[in-house]
């Protein structure tokens, strides 16, 4: 089965989004209306829109954009409680799920940048794959899933953090 393709979207453009329409009678707002007053192109708020659905953030239809329970929520959360939501919704998605299984069984849950793109070139074309490859990384590192080391071009897991008040287990 194939791996639906992520749009490449940034975390702030689609924190802004929801921001904007939470701000709207009903957490609700007309999308022609939206890529004027967001001032992006077509294309860019189709792909933002499809990220916000793909997540549970909004609902589209008859036009309309319309923020779920959790839209609203990730729309007035702190930057850490984001973090903590977007973390949930992306380790839902098969593309995530795939990667965290390849970290999870890799030798000291560590891949190569090099390796995970070959992979992904088995389900996507060249470009494709290395697009797809950067958004995982981008979204995985906001949410604090995955880490990337730029210079050693290395993926992996991030440790767990612990929370704040949170005892450190004994050692």
């Amino acid at each position: 089965g194939r791996i639906r393709a992520l749009p490449p979207i940034t975390i702030n453009d689609l924190a802004g989004l929801l921001e904007h329409v939470a701000e709207m009678p009903g957490h609700r707002h007309d999308l022609y209306r939206l890529a004027e007053e967001l001032r992006v192109d077509s294309d860019h708020l189709l792909q933002l829109t499809e990220v916000a659905e793909l997540l549970g953030f909004a609902t589209i239809g008859k036009g309309d954009i319309v923020l779920t329970p959790l839209g609203e929520t990730f729309a007035e959360a702190s930057i850490l409680a984001r973090k903590e939501i977007f973390a949930t919704r992306i380790r839902r998605l098969p593309i995530f799920r795939w990667l965290l299984s390849l970290l999870t069984v890799a030798e000291g849950h560590r891949l190569k940048w090099d390796v995970v793109l070959r992979a992904l070139e088995l389900e996507f074309p060249p470009d494709e794959a290395e697009k797809q490859l950067e958004t995982i990384i981008n979204w995985g590192r906001y949410a604090e899933v995955i880490a990337y080391d730029d210079v050693a071009e290395v993926i992996f897991l991030e440790a767990p953090s612990i929370s704040p008040g949170q005892p450190a287990s004994p050692s």
